[in-house]
């Protein structure tokens, strides 16, 4: 396991690619022990509430709002999500749901946010914006 040892009489680009190949071994290794012992132990309960719309803080808020944005993820999450879940949906019907469910946390964080406000208070420019 000792680079130095296992690389005495090579070259130090040939000790570079044995280490590499080492940590890609034992990384693999944990990763493949990992799995065995959750298969072994049973998953997890999952938490259908994500990070992101679980509250209703203005961080929380824009921090969703930015995750929409960027192209794409969204939708990975939302087919990897679909591939793991045990469902008889569609993908396409589990789309529209996820879509509805981000629709509806975007509400409730506008809502908790007017709440703060007096009622009939006149919006800011930078709302108007």
């Amino acid at each position: 396991w000792n680079c130095e040892a296992a690389c005495s009489g090579d070259t130090e680009a040939e000790c570079a690619r044995s280490s590499a190949t080492l940590a890609f071994y034992l990384l693999s290794a944990a990763y493949l022990l990992l799995s065995a012992l959750q298969i072994k132990r049973g998953m997890p309960l999952i938490i259908q509430e994500y990070p992101l719309t679980g509250s209703t803080s203005t961080i929380g808020y824009y921090a969703f709002k930015i995750y929409m944005a960027i192209p794409f993820l969204w939708e990975i999450r939302v087919a990897t999500d679909w591939t793991i879940q045990t469902t008889s949906l569609s993908l396409w019907e589990w789309l529209k749901l996820e879509d509805i469910y981000s629709g509806l946390c975007s509400v409730r964080a506008d809502m908790a946010a007017r709440r703060q406000s007096p009622r009939g208070a006149k919006q800011p420019l930078a709302t108007k914006l």
